[in-house]
């Protein structure tokens, strides 16, 4: 009969998270966190304020603006699922994940930030569409490293 010491916590001799593969807290808590605040992206700018300031102020009329809202959120995507395998690739073969991770944050925040000088007159629609197609591309590509 195997002798058992009660001093032993059985919680010692379950697997830890990191053993089987999970993240850790940190790690988790982190991109939880990225994810949450890279949603405000989409929700704001393509979704709902950007979107109608696009559509109602800056483009010709109404019909014309959601063609361009179209466009421009489908070249961002069409670029992102084109690059997305290769990235992913890359970033496998490196490990290095998180200076891609980075740097299409900030491409991101610089796009959107951009966004600013888009004027309500039609002359700001293309800077408006490519604006919206970087900032498309580079928050779907910020999660392809991950």
């Amino acid at each position: 009969m195997p002798q058992t010491n009660p001093r032993v916590n059985e919680r010692d001799h379950l697997s830890s998270s990191r053993d089987i593969g999970l993240p850790g807290r940190r790690t988790f808590l982190s991109w939880l966190l990225f994810d949450w605040a890279n949603s405000a992206f989409s929700t704001v700018v393509v979704t709902f304020v950007f979107s109608a300031y696009f559509t109602r102020q800056v483009a010709p009329d109404p019909l014309t603006g959601t063609q361009l809202w179209g466009l421009a959120l489908a070249i961002g995507g069409l670029f992102a699922a084109v690059i997305g395998p290769f990235l992913g690739a890359t970033t496998d073969q490196t490990g290095r994940r998180k200076p891609w991770l980075i740097g299409f944050t900030w491409a991101c925040v610089l796009s959107t930030a951009l966004l600013w000088f888009v004027y309500p007159e039609t002359g700001s629609v293309w800077r408006a569409v490519i604006l919206l197609s970087i900032g498309i591309l580079t928050m779907e590509s910020d999660t392809f490293p991950g």
